[in-house]
């Protein structure tokens, strides 16, 4: 079992079988909160995760495959698998 956990301070008892589904899951509610989005399995280990940079997305930030962005308030980068 996968869990997301969008670092708001808000509980997500939203549990998901498998890692891609909960990144699925995350990518179709993320939101502006200026916070990383993490996904644990059931051991509490992070297994993936998206960090929130704070900056306008643009050519200058490097390769980047799939970013959520938000403007010009900033943008997630690619998920990392741990």
């Amino acid at each position: 079992m996968y869990r997301v956990d969008y670092n708001t301070g808000i509980s997500n008892h939203d549990e998901f079988d498998n890692l891609e589904d909960a990144m699925k899951y995350a990518d179709n509610n993320a939101c502006y909160t200026q916070q990383n989005i993490q996904i644990y399995d059931e051991c509490d280990d992070m297994c993936a995760e998206r960090i929130w940079i704070g900056i306008l997305l643009d050519d200058d930030n490097g390769a980047i495959d799939n970013p959520l962005a938000f403007g010009e308030s900033g943008y997630y980068t690619d998920w990392i698998i741990y």
